[in-house]
């Protein structure tokens, strides 16, 4: 059961979309909030999985509170629910797991959960008859094994012929190619996002444009930036809710 917060300054908007969650299977609002500090206060003592925050509110926006509550718990998913289409088309300095317009169409609220429900249960469920997948994986160098968590990696990289996973602690060097692990860990949240990167999509804070058609996405660990390909623009839109 994901356990959620809404944080919202329109009461009326608050109630409409914790009438809508609550009749998702597997999701249950625990609290709600018109005032971002005070939440920001409270949830220090909450296990929860997901914030639905507005963007724009007096106090404090929904963009720094996103920032204050990824301090708080990295593992935490932020949706940003907003009136201003342009936030969810363009999102030059916002980021979020996912976008919701308002008003929000249940088809999409049920699109953004199912993401998010999806990336938790694929690290963690037994699937009948294979075996459980492991929170670590092993990555073979030209000398080595090194274990790595999968939720401390990053980001992948391709460079010079070798191949990198990035993580919270260090650089490992795999002597499989970019390709291998984009299939071994697509079904738990990463992303090809250009030629030479994988990312792991829990990790982005937000996506901006640099210039005309190019992008590059701003992580939420030590400010690191991974681009993205202009092949690969519609799909990173398409999975953040962009579109």
């Amino acid at each position: 059961m994901l356990r959620c917060i809404i944080v919202d300054d329109e009461q009326a908007l608050i109630s409409e979309l914790e009438f809508s969650i609550e009749s998702i299977d597997e999701i249950e609002v625990i609290a709600t909030y018109t005032d971002g500090i005070q939440a920001l206060v409270n949830i220090v003592d909450m296990n929860i999985d997901i914030a639905f925050l507005d963007i724009e509110m007096p106090e404090i926006t929904g963009v720094e509170l996103a920032k204050r509550i990824k301090k708080i718990d990295s593992n935490i998913s932020i949706i940003f629910i907003t009136a201003y289409k342009q936030y969810a088309i363009d999102a030059f300095d916002i980021g979020a797991a996912h976008y919701l317009l308002k008003p929000i169409r249940k088809e999409k609220l049920i699109t953004a959960i199912d993401r998010i429900k999806g990336s938790r249960d694929n690290q963690i469920k037994v699937i009948k008859g294979k075996t459980q997948l492991p929170e670590k994986i092993s990555v073979k160098g030209r000398d080595s094994t090194t274990f790595i968590k999968i939720k401390d990696i990053l980001y992948i990289e391709s460079l010079d012929s070798k191949t990198i996973l990035v993580t919270k602690k260090e650089k490992v060097t795999s002597k499989e190619k970019l390709q291998f692990w984009q299939n071994e860990l697509l079904e738990v949240g990463f992303l090809r996002c250009h030629r030479s990167y994988i990312v792991n999509m829990e990790y982005i804070y937000r996506i901006k444009r640099i210039l005309g058609s190019t992008y590059e996405l701003l992580l939420d660990y030590e400010d690191i930036k991974v681009p993205v390909g202009r092949s690969n623009i519609q799909e990173v839109k398409q999975y953040l809710d962009m579109e």
